[in-house]
């Protein structure tokens, strides 16, 4: 099953590379906007929070459209960059609601687990070891957000349930995702996230 993904991936992903690398340039020009207009939003860091929480939004919902366009490819379709906006109108909710997940995460890491860890004496750090583990299923988990929206005729407030019995599921292969996840991202680390790039980390997924 993994060889089989591996291989469906890599050839869809150079069956449509032209169309894969103009997501990916909208999403490096999209992330590079985004941290330069957090720019003004450092000057207090209750609004760099507020700035972090805008920019994740926005570019969660740029992983929603794309994710949607990776769906027409995996399933044997074209990508048709002209229904973006059907695509936005369909999705901006989903984006949403995952950014708003992710930014929970990033103030559990950053703010609630320091302060559990600084507690004393064990209870502290029994609660802040507890946070950082759930923190690590759901970011595995999390794998599975967007195609579980997108496969599954669930509503939106049962997707997070949905990710989670995946990974229960299927632990091994979920393991496997994110080392697959992982490689993607450290390779388009290096050509600027042109190649492979977010759009591929989505048909992945």
């Amino acid at each position: 099953m993994i060889r089989l993904l591996i291989k469906k991936t890599f050839l869809d992903m150079w069956d449509h590379l032209l169309g894969i690398a103009v997501l990916n340039i909208v999403g490096t020009l999209l992330l590079a906007g985004i941290f330069y207009g957090l720019q003004p939003f450092t000057v207090h860091p209750a609004l760099l929070f507020v700035g972090v929480a805008a920019g994740m939004a926005v570019f969660s919902v740029y992983l929603a459209v794309v994710s949607r366009s990776m769906k027409q490819l995996a399933d044997y379709g074209s990508l048709d960059l002209r229904n973006a906006a059907r695509s936005l109108k369909e999705e901006w909710r989903s984006g949403l609601a995952f950014g708003g997940v992710m930014y929970l995460q990033l103030l559990i890491l950053v703010i609630v687990m320091p302060w559990y860890f600084q507690r004393e004496p064990l209870w502290g750090v029994g609660i802040g070891a507890f946070l950082f583990w759930a923190r690590v299923m759901w970011l595995a988990a999390s794998q599975y957000y967007f195609p579980a929206r997108h496969r599954l005729t669930v509503t939106l407030l049962r997707v997070p349930q949905k990710c989670v019995l995946l990974l229960l599921d299927n632990t091994a292969f979920t393991i496997l995702l994110a080392l697959g996840t992982v490689v993607l991202s450290l390779i388009s680390v290096f050509t600027v996230f042109m190649f492979p790039g977010v759009a591929t980390v989505m048909l992945w997924h």
